[in-house]
């Protein structure tokens, strides 16, 4: 599940679980790295991903900051970077998980549809019914796993 909470525009940041299986088994690779590039951060439930400073004037909420994963030297290799939350065109798809694509310089790639984002407590959003997208779940086969 992904969090959205938001303090002030200087205070919002992306609370993302990246799947704690998937980060655990790479951290027991003889060679698995999970790098954080700030101001990204990890915390106990995950990466903090802060707000950009300035105001997207398209309605998403845009985040900075990178988590790599790495391992079976160089043969894994996934990168989640800069992640924005994109309302979409209807109800039935009103929002997506863009990150910088990896493999396509100055592109970005819908990693993932959210089904709902709702108010939780205090003036958090939370966002459930996440799912990849065809690319999202590409990037997970891409490169030497192709």
């Amino acid at each position: 599940m992904n969090r959205m909470t938001q303090d002030d525009v200087r205070g919002a940041a992306l609370e993302w679980a990246i799947k704690d299986s998937l980060v655990s088994y790479v951290r027991a690779m003889k060679d698995g790295k999970v790098a954080v590039q700030l101001p990204a951060e990890e915390f106990a439930g995950g990466f903090r991903f802060p707000a950009e400073p300035e105001i997207s004037h398209d309605g998403s909420l845009r985040f900075t900051g990178c988590v790599r994963l790495s391992g079976h030297s160089g043969m894994l290799r996934l990168q989640f970077e800069d992640p924005w939350l994109v309302p979409g065109g209807s109800p039935s798809d009103p929002w997506t998980l863009t990150i910088i694509d990896p493999y396509e310089p100055g592109e970005r790639m819908v990693f993932a549809r959210i089904a709902q984002v709702s108010a939780g407590a205090g003036i958090a959003l939370t966002a459930s019914g996440t799912t990849l997208t065809e690319d999202g779940a590409d990037l997970f086969l891409s490169g030497p796993y192709e």
